[in-house]
């Protein structure tokens, strides 16, 4: 009976070393996912910039596509964070990228029916978001 515990709880450890190195590779392709999503939601953003100063219109596709993205993006961040403990700068991240939420709202609650935000409100915005991603990137580079 003895043997036959051992032979099971060497084999549940080995079992264990596997799943543990799988749950390790599926967290660093989240932490790419939201990378991904977030670089997505900037060029979104970048290209919202573009038609509201050139064209003076804003798009409400693009507005959404930008939203689900960052939102998606920040989300899995924030599981990523809350299932094991990653860089300094990934935690930063998600803090500027909580607050860049926050002024995103802002800006959606301040809207007009066509007219894009005011520019500089979208500004810090931007700044705020693109400091998130760079950081994220850091700490992105750090883990692997």
């Amino acid at each position: 009976m003895l043997g036959l515990l051992r032979y099971r709880f060497s084999a549940d450890c080995s079992s264990v070393n596997i799943n543990l190195y799988t749950l390790e590779l599926i967290n660093q392709e989240m932490l790419l996912y939201s990378n991904l999503l977030l670089m997505l939601a900037a060029v979104i953003g970048f290209i919202m910039i573009f038609i509201g100063l050139h064209y003076h219109r804003r798009s409400f596709i693009l507005v959404i596509g930008h939203v689900l993205f960052a939102v998606i993006g920040l989300a899995s961040l924030l599981y990523e964070i809350t299932r094991e403990f990653i860089s300094q700068y990934n935690i930063a991240a998600a803090v500027l990228l909580m607050l860049t939420l926050v002024v995103g709202a802002i800006l959606a609650a301040l809207r007009d029916n066509k007219q894009p935000p005011p520019m500089p409100a979208v500004t810090v915005h931007a700044i705020i978001g693109l400091t998130g991603i760079t950081l994220l990137l850091l700490g992105s580079y750090q883990s692997f």
